[in-house]
């Protein structure tokens, strides 16, 4: 797990346990939350994305692809998935 995403939990952990923020707002740092861990947990992924890296590092751009529509195809069958918005 790297940093970033340690720092990411932290600052959900915190918005979820704020009492003077709004239910709203404390419910989206709950679901962002259970994402993360989702996919920190989820062994698959893991092996994807290291793939993804590997690939990138010998120039394989062909395999980038493929391996790219593989992630987007694992995640979008996981129950932790929420669909990017941007």
């Amino acid at each position: 797990m790297d940093n970033s995403r340690v720092h990411d939990l932290e600052v959900l952990k915190e918005r979820m346990n704020d009492e003077s923020k709004p239910l709203f707002l404390r419910k989206q740092a709950y679901r962002a939350f259970n994402s993360i861990v989702g996919q920190m947990n989820d062994r698959d992924l893991r092996d994807l994305r290291t793939m993804m890296i590997r690939a990138i590092k010998a120039g394989d751009i062909s395999a980038v692809d493929k391996i790219e529509k593989r992630i987007r195809d694992h995640e979008r069958r996981q129950p932790w998935y929420m669909p990017r918005t941007t």
